[in-house]
């Protein structure tokens, strides 16, 4: 089972041991969230993604992945020019995956899936969260 690593004082540090059947959960957040420094590990600006708004209420801006004993890996959030951040509170690198998930999100038609929960942010956090499933947290 994969399970993460921490480093002094508690604070994550990157991913180890085994991993089967690896299980991420997505929260969603009407609030931008910017994890404070003394937690990321790296910042990940993606351009070009387009986010779709809900026809029904505020969009969320920030999505959080995390396990089931809520480590958090990943936070995304909308920055202020309407680009996608990718704040990475483990040892996760997504920059050689963007194409493949550039395609995911795509194939899902996010951008114009206006759902409340399931598009927009929501539907790209679902394509981040398979993306490190199957690709990076093997």
């Amino acid at each position: 089972m994969w399970t993460p690593s921490y480093g002094h004082e508690g604070e994550a540090g990157s991913i180890s041991g085994e991993s089967t059947n690896v299980s991420l959960n997505i929260r969603l957040s009407r609030k931008a969230i910017h994890p404070p420094k003394s937690l990321l590990v790296s910042t990940l600006h993606i351009p070009d993604i387009p986010i779709a708004k809900p026809i029904v209420g505020p969009p969320p801006q920030s999505a959080i992945l995390e396990d089931d004993d809520r480590h958090r890996l990943m936070v995304l959030t909308v920055g202020d020019n309407g680009d996608l951040i990718a704040y990475m509170l483990d040892t996760i690198d997504l920059t050689p995956h963007l194409s493949a998930l550039r395609a995911h999100i795509m194939n899902r038609s996010c951008a114009t899936d206006r759902m409340e929960i399931t598009g927009g942010l929501g539907c790209i956090a679902l394509c981040v969260k398979e993306i490190l499933e199957t690709e990076i947290l093997l």
